[in-house]
Order: C-alpha cells, then structure tokens, then sequence
C-alpha cells in the first residue's frame, strides 16, 4: 500500500528517507495529514538510555496513557533484559511474547537451569542440562537416573550411583562437580554464568551445534554476555534467579506496555514507541549480510508508530561486550544518521 493509515506526517518523512536509500527503490509513502512528532537521542551508556525510556514511560503512564499504546522496540532478544529488569524493579507491568523474552530464549532457559539445579538440587532444571554440553547420558541414562530419584536418592547424589558403563558414570560425576563447585563456592551470579559459559563450556557446545559458520552462536554469546552483565547486578543467585523469574512470567498483554523484536512488532501499532538501542552494529546487524533486509526492518520499526516515535543509542557498552570497556564509542545507527536533518 502506498498510503499509511497509521502513522502521523513526522514518522512517515523518516520512513521515507529510508525507503530512498534502498537499492531497489520503493514507492514513497504518502499519510493523511496526521501530526505526529519524532526524536532522537544519543545517550552515554545503555544505562543512561534505559534510565530515560523508563521516565518517559512512567509519564506517560502517569498522564493516563493506556499502557497497551506504548512499545520497547529492539533489534535483537539480547537488547530485551536490561528493559525486563528495570520494568521489574519500577513495577511497570509489561508483556513480551515468548520469542521476544530476554529470559524466553533456550540460551537463558538453559543458564536458567544450571543455576537452579546447582543451587537447589531442582530435578526439572538438572534434567534439561543432564546432556547440554553432550555427555552421552541419553534416554537410557536418563530413565535410570530417574529410578534412583523415584527411591528416594536426591537428583544431586543419583548423579554419584552406580551405571552400567564407565562413560556414564564418569560424565554424570563430571556434571555433579560442576554443580557442587558452584554451590560451595557460593559463586555471584555474574561468576557462576561465566563458569557455567566458559568452564562448563557451554559457548563452546553453541559453537559445535552451529549451522550457519557461527553466526547463529553469535547470536546467542550475546545473550549470554548480556546475562551476565544482568547478573552482576545481584548480590547472589536466589536474587538473581527471583528476578528472573518475575520477568519470566509476564504473560498478559492486558493493561502492560509491549517489549518486543522488530519481527515480534509486525502486523502491531502503537501510539508511543521508543526504538531503542540503534547501533551500526546492532542495525544493520553486525552478523547480517542482507543489508536491504535491515533497513527493512528499520523501516518497520519507524512505522509502528502513530503518534510518536522515540528514537536513541548509547555511546558505551555494546552487547556481546563482555569487558564493557568505555573506551569504544558505539556510532549510531547508519540509518538514523541518513534522518539526521529531519530528526
């Protein structure tokens, strides 16, 4: 369609400065003369950028805004945590669809369980992570491992039986180590994830389960890197495992503000969306070669708005940035930049 119903005038001039640095030039987008007001804001750190879209929020909420009108947009699920957690802490109810939850992806889901497992001994959490890395204890194992739980054994000490071949008796000690390490040493949980990523070596079995020369993998260090760096927040795991799950169990889109993916975004509108976390590495992303593709998605992301579009980066920090050095400077978004006179 070549008219936008939606968005106001301001959104739909930012769409089209997109859309004429295509290869493949579309049509303009013309709009039926609505106002609409957008801006762009380059803060110091992620920190900084979250601290702001969280005031604007809480005001708007406050001004008597319907929470469903208002929409998080990132490129990535990595970029969803440090919302989540401060939406958390705020007391600000949002809803993530599954796809689009920082802590609804396998990658958390899977650190979510080693730290429950090693903690509490949680015999779901233990038995989702029996073979992640690959240990070779498979159904087999599994179905014995159970029986000894059925008699009364604890999870943890049904790891330390006796089996019927060497190799499983080995790696099933192998993962109770593990475990035990990261209780008696009363690890933080920004040590316990990277012992766990590293140690463990849970990055390197992403790695090995890669299709696509690493770029999936990638994908999923961020998340990894991102968690810790959330994690570091907590003084302890039972912290850390308590927020994760409050922010796992936002279920209801009823009366919250939406925190979503561009992809989670298409087909949906809102009246305020902040488009958070434009970096030339995260949009276009670094790992994409289709870079028609990500100004696509940019331009998805502008026009989910009606009335306002609220556009920002950070200039520290980078996901995927396990030193979380301030030395680099993020640049801003190539495709904010080609907006710049009209923003």
């Amino acid at each position: 369609m070549d008219i936008n119903y939606r968005s106001g005038e301001k959104i739909i001039e930012v769409a089209n400065r997109i859309l004429d640095n295509m290869d493949h030039k579309a049509v303009n987008i013309t709009g039926t003369g609505k106002e609409s007001f957008v801006s762009f804001k380059r803060f110091d750190s992620i920190s900084d950028e979250v601290t702001y879209v969280v005031k604007q929020v809480k005001e708007l909420l406050n001004a008597g805004t319907n929470p469903e009108e208002i929409a998080i947009i990132y490129r990535t699920n990595a970029c969803a945590g440090v919302y989540e957690m401060a939406f958390v802490v705020e007391k600000i109810k949002y809803y993530c669809k599954t796809g689009d939850s920082f802590f609804g992806t396998k990658v958390l889901k899977d650190i979510i369980a080693y730290l429950k497992a090693a903690c509490f001994y949680d015999v779901s959490s233990m038995s989702r992570i029996l073979n992640i890395p690959n240990r070779y204890l498979g159904k087999k194992f599994k179905e014995k491992w159970e029986q000894y739980i059925n008699s009364k054994i604890s999870p943890f000490d049904a790891l330390l039986k006796h089996y019927e071949h060497e190799y499983w008796e080995r790696n099933a000690a192998d993962l109770a180590y593990h475990l035990d390490t990261i209780k008696k040493n009363e690890f933080n949980p920004e040590k316990a994830i990277q012992y766990i990523s590293e140690i463990v070596g849970y990055k390197a079995w992403l790695e090995s389960q890669s299709e696509s020369d690493g770029l999936i993998s990638k994908a999923q260090e961020d998340l990894i890197n991102e968690a810790t760096y959330i994690a570091g927040k907590y003084p302890n795991i039972t912290k850390f495992l308590e927020s994760a799950r409050d922010m796992g169990s936002k279920k209801s889109k009823d009366g919250a503000v939406m925190l979503t993916t561009i992809h989670g975004s298409k087909g949906l509108e809102f009246d305020y969306v902040f488009f958070v976390s434009l970096i030339d590495r995260l949009i276009p992303h670094v790992y994409s070669e289709d870079s028609e593709e990500e100004r696509r998605m940019f331009f998805v992301g502008t026009t989910r708005a009606r009335k306002h579009l609220y556009m920002s980066s950070y200039d520290h920090g980078f996901l995927g940035n396990t030193k979380r050095t301030n030395i680099k400077i993020n640049e801003v978004s190539r495709f904010v930049l080609e907006c710049k006179d009209i923003i």
